[in-house]
């Protein structure tokens, strides 16, 4: 019999539902709590396939329908296997278009003609693959089309579906594809690959097409080559004001450099922080360039920092730890060697229970010593005293060197505990036990120097970790060096897909600039250019043709030198494209700066910028949309970004607030404008789209055209697509501390005089008059009103603009929340309005709360509650609900002389209050308490009422005597000793006795040492009552207090006087037993009366009740249960809010776990726990001077100052400090889609279909989210409106059912379309007439938007002989970009680094915890790479990382929330949308994603213990479904708070379980051990892991490990009935499976369409138990290869030094530097300890590895100390000034032959001239230098070996036109060179003139001193 349940409403069994991990049992359903076998129910299983082409014209600017594209339907079907399409039978009229039909023309009556297929419909798909495989493998779609007879392509009809694979610019394909079980996915596809055949066997044409993700495609069409150079493009001078001279009136200006490139730069990184996409901070904004330069500088930098002047360590240290290192290599090396030559392998062990063993010599030994003992080279002796004494001398070494080193790390102490050199110990000669033989006990030396070696290897890793942690910080630093981040991979990738997004940016400027200029470029392109519209006009980047001189037409560059003046191609504003070619190839080939006068030239440039991030202080608030988060309006600049935001900022601004449609909205829309062009004025390509739109329509028409599927369906539907709108929807509120002092923004008040203005005379709307309950007949009793009008709502000037918290709030004004009747004593505990008032009406029996036996009763059970998380919730909530605070329908007075109900202020303007910390918390403990009954059925007050049992609190019911006091007498009262130990443990955190002691000693002592007094005291009949109180001083030192017990209390009675202090009135023992557990002393007591009886009012009614009795209001606990109804706290406050009081109050009622609070919820705010605000109302200060001999007076004492304690707590919990911040930005909780959904016309319907049932199912959630359902007409509006009643739609309708019942309680008709109406007139017009309003003022003033004028408008096309074919290509290049993307709406729909996520395998965030070693981006700078495509560097990037790379065509977040908020989907409803069974095409939200996971090794040992007892190898994998000893559970309760679920994944887990009797979703499985077999790779990574542990090669050793644990694994694939649901990262747990049961891991999915049928297949990799590494330690891992490169560095300038090499280290705190003196030391000669270049550019003491100058002291005087050579040169040498300091100065002849200066017998010349080697000084112009060596300089030389000196002035006279001497004095040229004596090799800092040798008596190779000054 057929099942006839159509609507999907199993509940599929979840087995585990925790914290990530949802764990389903697909084959099972729970039916009213019970677990069923799942019925198949064949006649529900349903698939469906479409695929759809989003077909956009040349260009999204120029597209139909005002510029959206056409979604044209390539083909689809559908299939039920019990019914057709839509019910009906196929037909045969498709067939019909093969044969002539009769002519339908009346002139050709009688003939026939060809019938035309118009539709299309003989094209159809006749299969689909979807296979979405392994790691780095790219997912592809196969579709495989037929074409019957070929009809459609011949006769090509409109609508053909071809032309879909042949469009440009490329359309974005949309596949939806919906299996048996599960939703539909959605698939964004681009086509790759299109062929089509005739199959001669048929007559059909055949096609085949493939498809790829959507971001792989263009991944795989952004060259690397752009990724660098994009923000170096467009050299821009931004002027900025420095000040003005108030004098003269003149301003100074400062220029500063930049790039139109790097300006967009900026902006994609702003982006990126706003969406939590990286955690570069602000003002570091690094290009992909500057990164890897960073990168290459590292080594040297760190080095500098580890050893230098300032570094940690001396590097002297690692030489001796690599001695230590070889050292003891070479001892076990030394022992094992001779133990090999002279013991043979058999052993005895030696008792006692050390076991010893001792090895026999081998037979030709002879059973002597002669190789054990003795002095001689080769004994053992030896060798152990050798190298004992080896490795103490190492020891000592490094000791002294640490004690000279002054260095930080000062520790390094390797433990010899052993005497390794005493021979004694480890041989045994003539043992009688060894038979008389020679015993060595080798293993035991080899232990003992295995210890050494333990210790050493302890002591090194403190070494290696300390070095690592300064690398660390190096790295992470922001100046010396370091990156300025951290360099985790989510930031890495941030780096290089920023400059990718900035290219596309630049791209998608181009395109628009181009076509704005499309019609006055036509006419030039005439007989150029083909390229252009049946109207002429011309697209951007036009292809351009050119006649050769072979006449013969060719592809020519726009810019060619035949070319530019007639198409004008120099002018920028008409060819943007040629200025982008121009710019490009300028960065590419580091072009000299092209903002300088002077002519370009190849100067390889370094781009340097400034950081600067955007300034937010000009934005103007519109509404509290922006007050909720950090998020800033307009940051994201992506087009379809922007313009959404815009239309979003309009709507949701204007529906949140009812302002004044014709004053207060324009002026809105005018500072929204504002903040407009603040944030979009460095962007010239969005400001250029923007000014071109001025109405709603064409900004609409944008939507469309830009984002027509991905965001248009959700803006018809009234569903935010902007992130933070979208949050602040789901979440409209925001509650925080008040910081008075905190500005949130600057104060910009005096900009909204109409908001001021409407908020003075703010009048509500109508129809919020009539909003249930506030209407209902319950409600208005209360206020005694029959009906509301717009009076009793008065919120007339209470509302206030402020900018620096938000936009508009409340007065701040703590004490007006507090009932205005409180005593002029300032005390919330000693005033009749605090206290509860016992019992009915008739009578009047107050208490304070604390005092009652209720509250103690449930303080002694929270005692005992084991869960810390709201332990004291009961007792809690208690104390709280007595605080004298307003109610809700209370009027309260925050402006003086205007009062307003509470609940009013809450329910009608976006806005920020300022509320009492406690009151919130009441609201919490309410609603918790109200929540937690309806939910479970749990009351936290059952019971309190109850009698206190008098025994248990006596002694636990032990019947015990304490110092002759009994409870069994029933004559003590007030006293308690086990409660009271417990209370004060509650208080205290500790006992003041031991409660557990039934000997009664410990209490004695408590007494007897004065640290518990009791004072009894006995009425006239005979009842004796106590105090009772703890001097605490006596257990903390220092702790001056006393700590009152529940007992007596002290006060007179009513009506008693002096003489009957202590005269109680009531006689009734079980009376007054329970009225004598006072804390509070300061209560003034009345006749006492009997607490029980009582009923507590049930969850649903408030504690407090208003007394008739009484003029003033009182807390009232009466019998009955009828007080006020909780409704209006229901109504008032949406369930989100709600929620959050309800968790403060948890917090505040949770155990106090540690005495030093941390992370407090409120930082400001005191008493945010309940033990800190108890242990404070019943402690009191204990003075030095108290006289405790006088307890009656003391006692007196003890509670005046309770009065004092009581006024303090008043004024801590009423002081501002004690306030939170109350942010809403949609008080009446307005849905615009369920508004739209709702009201006739509207885009789409709710679900349809109420039945009775569902109320019985759901009442509870009515009255959760909405209140008591007084009238019926909460559920009535689901049966009226025939909508489905379940818990969404019960929260997504809550407002509209509010104002429904509001609407019926006023008279309205129960009838759906006269509600409709109701809600058009009083809704949904007034909002849309606000809404017009504001966007036709904002859309008004675009056309006046203004972008920042640069500098650099002159395009100067470069001039360079044989480059033109090169930028022709380069044009091409870019044109074929444009065509396909930059035209379309393919991409910048959304940021690059959007598509990426970054998993571990529990599907948790890792990408701020993975570190990314960014020494391996330094490839990407060669020149073999910069033909690779970014989809290639990324792969490379991650390759050998333990990183999977997952291109995902389509990807669900089961968290179900794509903005980040942590509001979740349910468990349920991902088991339903993964397995349900759907008849409609429900498609499930999905987007392309790219998946980096950190996976690691899988499992390598299956369960074979069921089969062999003997297997040696332990089941290594866990069950998914266990939350025990769970990988990828996430146990850390902490990770939820802080995570962004957007950027994670639930781990969604299912059964596959063969052989149950219900089982028909799988259908089979294959397993095997094939997947990861060994390769040249593995052999690879085995060969490096054994170099890293040699030390000879290091990488990440997680990395090697992983690729070897590739060689063996289990992988299991399962064929299952069609599910697109399934993807890769789930997981799968395989049961009733011998040996491979377990847990795998889904690597591949692929889904098959055919034959009318769909099937799915799924591979997953079988998982161990065992956790990865954590991915924060990767960073050490990473920087690795760099520690061992700073060790090897040492290593070698030690060895140099060891070796009698000459040089010598300098250490300055720069790092070290390596200079040579040579042999030749001057006596007397002090080399400096310094590093640089003099300001004439000598280099010294190594700088920049020059090692031939050095800086010297000699004879009290400092000089630059060299060898001197000779200054000879080859014959064709021209001298010159010295190259890199001047090529401006004019000389004639403009250079000097060495050939003509080196005639000696040349008259001609003066030759004292020189040569030092020179380099550029930081900071120091070329030009400068040079004038300083020409016209400033002198030279003084001194020869230290004779002492001769000479001076040399500069005065060179070169110009010998008037037949002048030619003077060459001073520096002639560069110098510097080698000198070869012998096999020795000399470096030489200074080449002389022959002269100048012989004047100073110089050889070369001698030692000259010089000075330049």
């Amino acid at each position: 019999m057929a099942n006839n349940d159509t609507t999907n409403s199993e509940k599929i069994l979840v087995k585990v539902n925790q914290n990530n991990l949802v764990y389903i049992d697909p084959n099972s359903v729970v039916s009213n709590g019970i677990v069923e076998p799942r019925p198949t129910n064949h006649e529900n299983l349903v698939y469906y396939i479409n695929l759809e082409a989003d077909l956009v014209p040349r260009t999204t600017l120029n597209s139909e329908n005002g510029g959206g594209g056409k979604l044209t339907s390539v083909a689809k079907g559908t299939l039920n296997l019990l019914q057709n399409k839509d019910g009906e039978y196929l037909d045969t009229k498709w067939t019909d278009v093969y044969t002539e039909q009769p002519s339908k023309d009346p002139d050709k009556e009688g003939l026939y003609e060809p019938n035309h297929d118009a539709s299309g419909q003989s094209f159809g798909m006749t299969s689909v693959s979807i296979e979405v495989k392994g790691v780095n493998f790219v997912p592809v779609v196969n579709v495989s089309f037929v074409d019957i007879r070929g009809k459609t392509l011949f006769e090509s009809p409109e609508n053909s579906p071809y032309k879909s694979f042949f469009h440009l610019p490329w359309p974005i394909f949309y596949l939806t594809v919906k299996g048996y079980y599960g939703k539909a996915i959605r698939y964004r596809l681009h086509l790759i690959n299109f062929n089509t055949s005739y199959n001669a066997g048929n007559g059909n044409f055949e096609s085949t097409a493939k498809f790829v993700g959507s971001t792989y495609a263009y991944l795989n069409d952004i060259s690397l080559t752009s990724i660098l150079n994009a923000p170096y493009m467009y050299g821009i001078e931004i002027p900025t004001k420095q000040g003005t001279n108030t004098k003269t009136g003149e301003s100074t200006v400062k220029l500063s450099k930049t790039s139109r490139g790097y300006q967009t730069l900026l902006s994609v990184y702003q982006e990126y922080r706003r969406k939590g996409l990286i955690t570069i901070p602000e003002g570091n904004n690094p290009t992909l360039r500057e990164l890897i330069q960073k990168s290459k500088d590292l080594d040297s930098q760190l080095e500098r920092s580890i050893f230098g002047e300032k570094g940690i360590v001396d590097m002297k240290l690692f030489g001796l730890v690599k001695e230590f290192d070889d050292a003891l290599v070479e001892f076990v090396g030394a022992v094992k060697a001779w133990r090999t030559r002279y013991l043979a392998q058999n052993y005895t062990i030696l008792p006692p229970s050390d076991g010893i063993k001792y090895n026999y010599l081998s037979k030709d030994q002879n059973n002597k010593t002669t190789n054990i003992v003795g002095p001689k080279s080769g004994t053992l002796e030896s060798i152990l005293k050798v190298k004992s004494a080896k490795i103490k001398k190492i020891q000592n070494s490094i000791r002294e060197l640490l004690k000279k080193s002054g260095k930080e790390f000062k520790s390094f102490n390797v433990s010899v505990k052993n005497p390794l050199s005493d021979i004694n110990t480890y041989y045994l000669a003539a043992e009688p036990k060894l038979g008389g033989k020679i015993g060595v006990a080798y293993e035991l030396i080899i232990d003992h120097i295995n210890e050494i070696i333990t210790s050493f290897n302890q002591e090194k890793k403190k070494l290696q970790d300390k070095v690592e942690e300064k690398m660390n910080e190096i790295v992470k630093s922001n100046g010396n060096g370091g990156l300025g981040f951290e360099p985790t991979i989510r930031n890495i990738f941030g780096v290089v897909l920023a400059g990718a997004d900035t290219y596309l940016r630049l791209m998608q400027n181009v395109h628009f600039r181009a076509y704005n200029v499309r019609e006055e470029k036509k006419n030039l392109l005439v007989g150029f250019s083909d390229e252009s519209t049946s109207e002429g006009a011309v697209y951007p980047w036009p292809e351009v043709n050119k006649v050769s001189e072979d006449k013969k037409k060719i592809l020519a560059y726009p810019a060619e030198f035949d070319l530019i003046k007639k198409l004008q191609s120099d002018n920028p504003t008409l060819w943007p494209e040629v200025e982008f070619v121009e710019e490009y190839m300028a960065v590419s080939q580091r072009i000299s700066d092209n903002l300088s006068e002077k002519e370009k030239t190849f100067d390889k440039v370094s781009f340097e910028f400034e950081n600067s991030d955007p300034n937010q202080n000009d934005l103007k608030k519109v509404s509290e949309i922006n007050s909720l988060g950090s998020s800033v309006p307009y940051s994201d600049k992506t087009l379809s970004s922007i313009f959404y935001e815009i239309v979003e900022r309009c709507r949701y601004g204007t529906l949140f607030d009812s302002f004044d449609s014709g004053t207060t909205v324009k002026e809105l829309a005018s500072l929204e404008f504002q903040t407009l062009q603040s944030m979009v004025e460095e962007d010239s390509f969005v400001v250029d789209i923007l000014k071109e739109i001025s109405t709603l329509s064409q900004l609409e028409s944008k939507l469309e055209s830009f984002s027509p599927f991905e965001r248009k369906p959700y803006y018809d539907d009234g569903i935010a697509t902007v992130p933070y709108i979208s949050d602040n929807i789901s979440e409209s509120f925001k509650l925080q501390d008040y910081s008075p002092d905190t500005l949130e923004s600057a104060d910009m008040s005096e900009e909204y005089e109409k908001l001021k203005s409407n908020l003075v005379g703010y009048d509500v709307e109508e129809y919020r008059t009539k909003i249930y309950p506030f209407n209902s007949t319950t409600y208005l009793g209360y206020m005694n009103k029959t009906s509301l009008t717009k009076d009793d709502i008065n919120l007339k000037d209470i509302f206030q603009v402020n900018t620096t918290k938000g936009l508009i709030q409340t007065p701040v004004n703590s004490e007006a929340w507090v009932r205005d009747d409180l005593n002029d004593q300032g005390n919330f505990f000693n005033d009749y309005k605090s206290y509860v008032d016992i019992g009915d009406s008739s009578n009047v029996n107050l208490s304070s709360m604390i005092n009652t036996p209720y509250f103690h009763r449930a303080l002694f059970e929270d005692f005992y509650n084991t869960n810390s998380s709201g332990k004291y919730k009961s007792s809690a909530y208690l104390l709280l609900n007595s605080l004298p605070y307003y109610d809700l329908d209370m009027e309260i007075e925050l402006v003086e002389g205007k009062k307003t109900r509470m609940s009013n202020i809450f329910k009608e303007i976006g806005s920020t209050h300022f509320i009492p910390y406690h009151l919130m918390v009441k609201w919490g403990s309410i609603y918790h308490r109200y929540k937690t009954y309806i939910l479970d059925g749990v009351d936290i007050l059952n019971g309190v009422e109850l009698p206190i049992n008098g025994s248990e609190y006596f002694d636990n019911n032990q019947n015990i005597t304490y110092s002759g006091i009994t409870k069994s007498d029933q004559t003590d009262i007030g006293i308690n000793p086990y409660y009271s130990g417990i209370f004060h443990q509650v208080i205290n955190g500790y006992l003041h006795f031991n409660v557990n002691d039934t000997t009664t000693t410990s209490f004695n002592n408590a007494i007897t040492n004065e640290t518990m007094y009791i004072h009894p005291f006995t009425n006239k009949n005979g009842l004796k009552y106590y105090n009772s109180f703890v001097d605490n001083s006596k257990f903390v030192g220092g702790e001056k207090r006393y700590t009152i017990l529940p007992s007596h209390g002290t006060m007179l009675r009513t009506g008693g006087n002096e003489d009957n202090f202590y005269n109680p009135y009531s006689t009734d023992y079980n009376i007054t037993e329970q009225y004598n557990f006072n804390v509070d002393w300061s209560f003034i007591h009345g006749e006492e009366f009997a607490f029980s009886g009582v009923t507590f009012p049930p969850y649903n009614q408030y504690v407090s009740k208003n007394n008739n009795n009484y003029t003033i209001p009182r807390q009232n606990i009466t019998i009955g249960g009828n007080n006020k109804k909780v409704i209006d706290l229901i109504a008032t406050f949406s369930p989100s809010i709600l929620n959050e009081f309800e968790d403060a109050f948890i917090k505040f009622s949770s155990e106090k776990v540690d005495t030093f609070q941390v992370n407090k919820q409120f930082e400001t705010v005191q008493y945010d726990k309940f033990q800190d605000l108890l242990h404070d109302l019943v402690t009191v200060e204990k003075k030095d001077d108290d006289d405790l001999t006088n307890l009656e007076h003391h006692l007196r004492l003890i509670t005046s100052r309770q009065i004092e304690q009581q006024k303090y707590i008043t004024q801590v919990m009423i002081d501002s400090k004690n306030l939170v911040q109350l942010t809403l930005s949609n008080p009446k909780e307005l849905n615009l889609n369920a508004i739209r959904s709702y009201i006739p016309l509207s885009v789409r319907m709710y679900d349809k279909g109420y039945e009775s049932s569902q109320l019985t199912n759901n009442s509870k959630y009515i009255e959760l989210y909405l209140g008591e359902d007084m009238d019926g007409y909460y559920s009535e509006f689901f049966s009226v409106s025939d909508m489905v009643l379940n818990e969404d739609n019960i929260l997504h309708y809550r407002s509209m059912i509010q104002i429904y019942a509001g609407y019926r309680k006023n008279g309205g008709n129960p009838d759906r379309g006269d509600f409709s109406d109701y809600l058009s007139v009083n809704v949904a017009d007034p909002y849309n007439k606000r809404f017009i309003s504001f966007t036709t003022q904002l859309l008004g003033q675009f056309p006046q938007l203004k972008r920042n004028k640069d500098n650099n408008n002159n395009l100067g096309v470069l001039r360079t002989f044989g480059m033109d074919p090169l930028k022709l290509e380069t044009y091409s290049m870019f044109k074929l970009f444009n065509d396909r993307w930059s035209s379309g709406n393919s991409i910048g729909q959304r940021l690059l680094m959007e598509e990426f996520l970054f998993l571990d395998k529990a599907n948790k965030d890792i990408g701020n915890d993975l570190f990314y070693d960014v020494k391996r981006l330094e490839v990407f700078e060669l020149a073999e790479s910069q033909n690779l495509k970014l989809y290639n560097v990324i792969s490379q990037m991650l390759s050998k990382n333990n990183l999977d790379f997952r291109p995902l065509p389509a990807y669900v977040n089961f968290y179900g929330n794509q903005s980040g908020k942590t509001k979740v989907k349910k468990s349920e409803d991902v088991a339903s949308l993964l397995f349900g069974k759907f008849l409609d095409v429900d498609v499930e939200h999905s987007t392309p994603k790219m998946i980096v996971q950190y996976v690691g090794k899988p499992s390598s040992h299956i369960d074979t213990s069921t089969i062999s007892k003997e297997y040696k190898y332990k089941n290594d994998t866990f069950n998914v479904g266990d939350v025990n000893n769970n990988p990828v559970l996430i146990t850390n309760p902490n990770h939820f708070e802080k995570e962004n679920f957007k950027n994670s994944n639930k781990v969604v887990a299912f059964e596959v379980s063969f052989g149950d009797q219900n089982q028909g979703i799988f259908k089979s499985i294959s397993l095997d051990q094939s997947q990861f077999k060994e390769t040249f790779e593995s052999n690879v990574a085995l060969e490096n892991t054994a170099r890293s542990e040699s030390g000879s090669g290091v990488a990440q050793v997680s990395t090697n490990l992983y690729d070897i644990y590739k060689v063996r694994s289990y992988e299991c694939t399962v064929e299952c009935m069609g599910n697109v649901m399934i993807q890769p990262t789930m997981y799968f747990q395989l049961k009733n499976v011998p040996l491979f049961e377990g847990a795998y891991w889904i690597v591949e999915v692929s889904h098959r369409i055919e034959n009318n049928t769909i099937s799915t297949s799924f591979k997953g990799v079988r998982m161990p138990s065992a956790s990865l590494p954590d991915p924060k330690e990767s960073f050490t891992a990473s920087y690795r290869v760099m520690y061992d490169k700073i060790m090897k560095s040492a290593l070698a300038k030690i060895k140099s030094l060891n070796n009698n090499d000459t040089s010598e280290i300098i250490s300055t705190s720069e790092g070290n530097f390596k200079t040579d003196r040579g042999d030749k030391i001057i006596k007397g000669e002090e080399l400096l300890k310094e590093t640089g270049v003099s300001d004439f550019g000598v280099p010294y003491n190594g700088y920049k590895n020059n090692v031939s100058i050095q800086k010297v002291r000699y004879e009290n005087k400092v000089w630059f100390r060299t060898i001197v050579t000779k200054f000879d040169g080859p014959t064709d040498l021209n001298m010159s000034l010295p190259t890199h300091v001047s090529s401006e100065i004019t000389v004639k002849p403009s250079k000097v032959p060495f050939t003509e200066i080196d005639q000696s017998s040349n008259n001609f010349y003066r030759l004292d001239f020189y040569s030092p080697h020179m380099t550029k000084k930081n900071g120091t112009s070329p030009t400068q230098v040079a004038d300083y060596l020409l016209t400033s300089s002198s030279t003084d030389f001194k020869n230290p070996k004779n002492g001769i000196t000479k001076t040399i002035e500069s005065s060179s006279v070169l110009d010998n036109t008037n037949g002048a001497t030619r003077q060459i004095t001073g520096p002639a040229d560069e110098g510097g060179s080698t000198l070869t004596n012998g096999d020795i090799t000399i470096y030489s800092g200074m080449a002389l003139s022959k002269q100048l040798m012989k004047d100073l008596k110089l050889q070369e190779g001698d030692v000259i001193y010089f000075n330049i000054r």
